[in-house]
């Protein structure tokens, strides 16, 4: 082989090279913003899920709000109806409670 088709040859490798380079920059780019955007949109998602589910927790606590505001209401209007009923099973809860905590 002479020198010059040595340095050819060099040349065409150097030029292949430099080409390979701006091909895998691109490449890199390219991944780089397809997985911003699919990062953008599991974000979206997740947090469209996450609202959702908060929402829901909110009308559950609301529902369980009422529902315990109800059960409240009611205590108080069975113990202004029939105090001394409530006296009395208050009493026996304490006793019952007491004897539970002495055994121990």
């Amino acid at each position: 082989m002479s020198a010059h088709t040595v340095s050819s040859e060099l040349d065409s490798l150097r030029s292949d090279v430099s080409k390979l380079r701006s091909d895998l920059a691109g490449l890199a780019e390219a991944l780089l913003k397809a997985g911003k955007h699919e990062a953008g949109a599991a974000r979206e998602k997740l947090e469209e899920e996450v609202s959702k589910r908060l929402d829901s927790l909110r009308e559950k606590a609301a529902t369980v709000r009422d529902a315990g505001q109800t059960a409240i209401e009611t205590i108080e209007n069975q113990i202004e109806e029939r105090p001394f009923i409530s006296m009395l099973v208050a009493f026996a809860v304490g006793l019952v409670f007491g004897k539970l905590v002495d055994r121990r």
